[in-house]
């Protein structure tokens, strides 16, 4: 234990006296770590971000109180006629989630039955 301690000093001790004596390098590297570093939480942020905004707007155009989802491809038609016999819920209507390309932007798609989207609006 001793040995690895002894090892870590001996490193600490000639990284600050290389960093002492090149101090233009020294600076430009912290500097480049700083930036790197601020970059990745700022593009993290924004993607959070988006996201909330796309959920935002995508329950302000579905207005459910209950949304199922699945890690499949698809959830099974039944699960709607099992839903809709739930006591207290007025209606049903099976909603599919598509993410793609347009160019070189990201899109969010929302696909749904013509005769489900009139009993929303």
């Amino acid at each position: 234990m001793k040995r690895v301690l002894g090892l870590i000093q001996v490193a600490v001790l000639f990284s600050a006296r290389d960093m002492g004596t090149r101090k233009t390098r020294t600076f430009l590297t912290i500097l480049a770590i700083v930036v790197s570093v601020s970059t990745l939480v700022a593009l993290r942020t924004v993607g959070v971000g988006m996201h909330a905004e796309v959920e935002k707007q995508l329950r302000g155009l579905i207005s459910a109180d209950l949304i199922l989802l699945s890690e499949e491809i698809n959830i099974p038609e039944s699960i709607v006629d099992i839903v809709k016999q739930v006591p207290g819920v007025k209606s049903v209507a099976p909603v599919i989630f598509i993410t793609g390309k347009v160019g070189i932007s990201r899109c969010y798609l929302a696909g749904v039955r013509m005769e489900d989207l009139r009993s929303f609006f």
